[in-house]
């Protein structure tokens, strides 16, 4: 293996200009190699042997911490991977439990039923405390993670870890552990906000639990109060002193998601200092609720598909005798003074929120199909309100709704450039990329040969207005101002595991919580990228507050162990899989994003027995060697 590395290395060498043939820094490890990866949410690798995972420092240029694995599970894993790779189901993998699970959006990950921070390798919880995590969320508002787990006996546990101290503040039992209550997903990118936790001003916790409402001791984690009442979803008033309940459906209804959960028509209103209802019975809607907002300290607003209508927190009062009619309600802005914007349909109706009436003769109705459910993209730009969906593109005028152009395009994918105006728009392999403001009459399209369009990740518009940078997980295009395509390629991978392994991690898609902005800078500069979207689950990631976003930006940047190589921002990488005459090799492609060609191809060659992981915004290079792991600095 050691001469092999070698010629790994010295192809290095010749065509990236090492500074010396040895590591530049290594450390000794225990038992068999198995992986190098990545942890998502810090960017901390990690190297995986049967004995033990290793955080690794690329700062201090050592070893992070090390935690060692569990002998009896790991070797029910191993045993169960020779059976599968055997075709062979002796019913070993139902007795193994997962070794290594990341707690979403966060420092955290459970080893071995032990959770640790990977920043530190501090464990939180020890080895006994739990058997499997069930489910996590983030708290913007109280910077903490709460994290349910079951243990051995099937009890459930609630842990509150503090993000400030990486510490759990506190722990409570749940009761036992039921398969049907605990419908989550945990690979969710955005968790849905409809049953998500809650924090209240004095930091107390609001949680569902089955079929009932808790409220947790914000200090101790003590049950202060618990009422039945079948959530499916709740939000509190803006004295966080008052929990509005949606009742859930009595069955899951169909075309229900985490992103959009359909809910009962009744509601009702919980004094959060006792939790008992303020109403004698719950108040009945016209139709299933959709979403509501608050619109001053006593009252919300509540869209129920049909209509829309104004309540009182405690009295459950309406302001309006008779709420006001709408066809598919998609969305209502408050606007200054006592108006609203109902978004119904394909139309636009002011609506006076004082009396629920309408404000103009006749709404604004957009040239567009009625029967469109959900996921539109509605935008604002100086010309016009551009309408993204599933159906197609359309700009319309802003105050009568006339269509100034359309285009009937199926828009699998979106992404808004706003400091330059820019909106690029998938369609299978047709590319539309426009500044809404300029054009007339027609939206024209480029025809370009994008190998999988469904896997495209972002755009770039390069400094200086130069062009385009279009970047999937496994292949990019460079465009000019006006298009043309400049250089593209896409770079296959072949179908073993230890190469698809060794591939270059390109993270899928920035968590949309993360990535949805409809401000024009970052951190003081332009912004020049835009992320892909699903127009269906835009509305998801808008619903997720700014106050969120800001805190998991403000998490993910305190974990984050490195920073973004200036070289990133000129240079995209990736990894190929060639076979040739002499067999099989992997080659580490480096591409200028401004001319679309490739600066640099290293054969990383053909031993399939190699564990390695190249890390380009670190600019290294690791590879286990003779029983330690090295790191060889790649520029």
């Amino acid at each position: 293996m050691k001469k092999y590395f070698l010629t790994i290395l010295l192809s290095f060498l010749s065509l990236l200009i090492y500074a010396q043939k040895t590591a530049d820094w290594s450390f000794d490890i225990e038992g068999k190699e198995k992986q190098i990866f990545v942890h998502d949410f810090t960017g901390i690798a990690v190297l995986e042997t049967t004995k033990f995972y290793y955080g690794i420092d690329p700062v201090n240029k050592t070893q992070l911490w090390k935690i060692e694995k569990n002998v009896t599970n790991e070797a029910l894993n191993t045993a169960g991977d020779i059976s599968n790779m055997a075709g062979a189901d002796l019913g070993i993998d139902k007795f193994a439990k997962k070794s290594w699970d990341p707690v979403p959006n966060s420092p955290l990950v459970s080893i071995d039923q032990q959770l640790v921070n990977v920043k530190t390798g501090e464990i939180l919880v020890a080895s006994g405390g739990y058997k499997e995590v069930l489910k996590s969320n983030f708290l913007a508002g109280a910077f903490a993670t709460v994290i349910e787990v079951v243990t051995e006996d099937n009890q459930r546990k609630l842990f509150n870890i503090d993000l400030n101290t990486k510490k759990v503040a506190w722990e409570t039992n749940l009761g036992k552990y039921s398969t049907t209550a605990q419908f989550v997903d945990k690979t969710s990118s955005i968790q849905s906000t409809a049953l998500a936790p809650k924090t209240t001003k004095s930091g107390d916790l609001i949680y569902k639990e089955k079929k009932d409402l808790v409220l947790f001791d914000a200090k101790t984690g003590k049950e202060k109060w618990r009422l039945d009442c079948n959530p499916g979803s709740f939000f509190l008033n803006d004295a966080e002193d008052i929990v509005v309940v949606v009742e859930a459906p009595s069955n899951f209804t169909k075309g229900a998601s985490p992103y959009a959960p359909k809910l009962s028509k009744k509601i009702i209103s919980v004094d959060l200092s006792n939790g008992k209802p303020f109403w004698k019975k719950p108040i009945k809607l016209e139709d299933n609720f959709r979403s509501a907002q608050n619109v001053n300290a006593n009252e919300f607003l509540v869209n129920y598909g049909s209509g829309v209508n104004i309540y009182e927190f405690k009295s459950g009062d309406q302001r309006w005798k008779k709420g006001y009619k709408a066809k598919n309600v998609k969305e209502i802005n408050q606007k200054e003074g006592e108006e609203l914007e109902v978004f119904y349909s394909n139309k636009v109706m002011m609506v006076s929120a004082k009396d629920g009436e309408e404000l103009w003769k006749k709404p604004i109705k957009y040239d567009m199909d009625e029967d469109i459910e959900g996921g539109v993209i509605k935008r604002e730009y100086e010309k016009g309100i551009l309408m993204v969906h599933g159906r197609g593109v359309g700009f319309y005028d802003k105050k009568t709704g006339k269509k100034k152009w359309f285009a009937k395009i199926e828009t699998d994918k979106v992404a808004f450039n706003d400091s330059e105006n820019i909106v690029a728009a998938l369609d299978k392999k047709k590319l539309y990329l426009f500044n809404p403001n300029l054009i007339e009459k027609k939206l024209d399209k480029l025809k370009l040969d994008i190998e999988k369009p469904k896997e495209m990740v972002a755009f770039e518009i390069l400094d200086n207005n130069k062009g385009y940078f279009l970047r999937g997980i496994q292949e990019y295009l460079t465009l000019d101002m006006d298009g043309n395509v400049l250089g593209q390629a896409y770079f296959k991978q072949l179908s073993s595991d230890r190469l698809l392994k060794a591939a270059l991690n390109v993270s899928s898609v920035v968590s949309a919580q993360l990535s949805y902005r409809k401000t024009t800078t970052e951190n003081g500069q332009k912004v020049t990228y835009a992320y892909f979207q699903d127009p269906a689950m835009s509305q998801a990631a808008a619903d997720v507050s700014e106050a969120q976003r800001e805190s998991l930006r403000k998490l993910k940047a305190e974990s984050s162990l490195h920073g973004k190589s200036e070289a990133s921002k000129y240079y995209a990488y990736f990894m190929e899989g060639l076979k040739g005459e002499d067999g099989t090799s992997l080659e580490f492609v480096k591409v200028e994003k401004a001319t679309g060609k490739e600066a640099s191809r290293v054969s990383v060659g053909d031993n399939r027995k190699v564990v390695y992981k190249i890390l380009p915004l670190q600019s290294l290079l690791y590879a286990v060697v003779d029983g330690k792991l090295n790191a060889y600095i790649l520029e």
